[in-house]
């Protein structure tokens, strides 16, 4: 499970990066 940071999904935020923790 990798840990997608505000910077990284960029224009997502923190839901985004939520959502890529999840599916990661």
């Amino acid at each position: 499970m990798k840990i997608i940071l505000k910077e990284d999904v960029k224009g997502l935020g923190k839901a985004g990066a939520i959502v890529n923790v999840a599916e990661g």
